[in-house]
């Protein structure tokens, strides 16, 4: 099994996250490997891993009807959404 750092736990105390609400959420690359995309010239140039994943969470609110997708950004180790 894997040691993994203690983190702070973000969450508020007496908050019901199953409420409706906007939620800002990233997720890293196992590894943190940079495999979703590029920097160049200061833009974010996808990869195919990047394209796929963007596909994937465009297509979020065809699968669930109780989400919406808002902004997001695909870096080259981790994607923020909200």
């Amino acid at each position: 099994m894997q040691n993994f750092k203690t983190r702070k736990n973000l969450r508020l105390k007496d908050y019901d996250y199953s409420m409706p609400g906007f939620y800002f959420v990233t997720i890293f690359i196992n590894q943190r490997i940079c495999l979703l995309s590029e920097i160049i010239d200061n833009k974010v140039v996808l990869s195919d891993v990047g394209m796929m994943v963007e596909r994937n969470y465009l297509g979020l609110e065809k699968r669930f009807t109780n989400i919406r997708c808002d902004r997001y950004v695909i870096m080259p180790n981790h994607v923020h959404c909200i």
